[in-house]
């Protein structure tokens, strides 16, 4: 009778899994309890088995667990390397209400966006001084979406930043999501730049003076399709249009 296979065994289609860490260097690493409570108790995981580390910065090293010490987990990692990144694409926007800002976050992340950046505009509804706490949060959801989706590194997450101050963001390209603009395919079909900006408002759109605004600092209105979209929406299918271009994603 065949023996079954050892716990840590991953399967023949099964990846290793990825786990996101503040400073990645080669030698033994201990985890952090969530960590390997994840690890252990969840994936059930047993001694030798492979697993990838990753850092927000695009380092990424083959990693084996070691043994437990208490509630930690220590494991032995090889040499790291660093990753090239493909497009740098920022999306700005308006900070969407409640849970949708958490689902964005994931959303953005798993598409391959470089940076997230909050914006605040004359219509925004959500005020920083409501939002800043959250911050540790969602850098803990991003963290989760680049394991799940094998991105490289982490997004930067910045802001609030008011309308005025993103108007002077530099960007190969940049633009901004208007449903009376251009639509995003004909942008697309050009040759396109690496470093992007896209401007996302909130629910009914950018003021007038904000458009009248951003054409006079030389950014286009494109519009992202027939049908309005909500705040969140309209960032993850922006993004992905853009991206998808190239299939080499931030």
């Amino acid at each position: 009778m065949r023996s079954p296979p050892p716990a840590h065994d991953p399967g023949p289609t099964r990846r290793p899994p990825r786990l996101f860490v503040e400073l990645l260097c080669q030698g033994t690493v201990t985890l952090s309890t969530g960590q390997a409570h994840y690890l252990t108790h969840v994936l059930r995981l047993g001694q030798g088995a492979p697993l990838v580390l990753f850092d927000a910065a695009g380092g990424e090293a083959d990693a084996v667990l070691l043994r437990a010490r208490g509630a930690t987990l220590e494991v032995e990692v090889e040499a790291a390397v660093t990753r090239a990144r493909g497009w740098d694409l920022t999306v700005a926007l308006a900070v969407p209400k409640g849970e949708r800002a958490d689902w964005a976050v994931e959303k953005l992340t798993e598409v391959g966006v470089a940076r997230i950046l909050w914006l605040l505009s004359e219509r925004s509804v959500v005020k920083p001084e409501r939002f800043g706490a959250r911050q540790a949060r969602l850098q803990r959801i991003a963290a989760a979406a680049a394991s799940q989706s094998g991105r490289v590194g982490l997004p930067e997450i910045v802001g609030p930043m008011r309308f005025e101050e993103f108007l002077t963001l530099s960007a190969e390209h940049r633009l901004i999501a208007d449903m009376s603009g251009e639509p995003m395919q004909s942008w697309l079909s050009t040759p396109s730049p690496r470093v992007v900006l896209l401007g996302i408002g909130p629910e009914g759109g950018f003021a007038a003076v904000e458009l009248e605004a951003a054409e006079r600092a030389a950014f286009h209105r494109c519009r992202l399709g027939a049908n309005t979209l909500r705040i969140e929406t309209a960032a993850v299918v922006g993004a992905a249009m853009i991206l998808g271009q190239t299939g080499r994603p931030a």
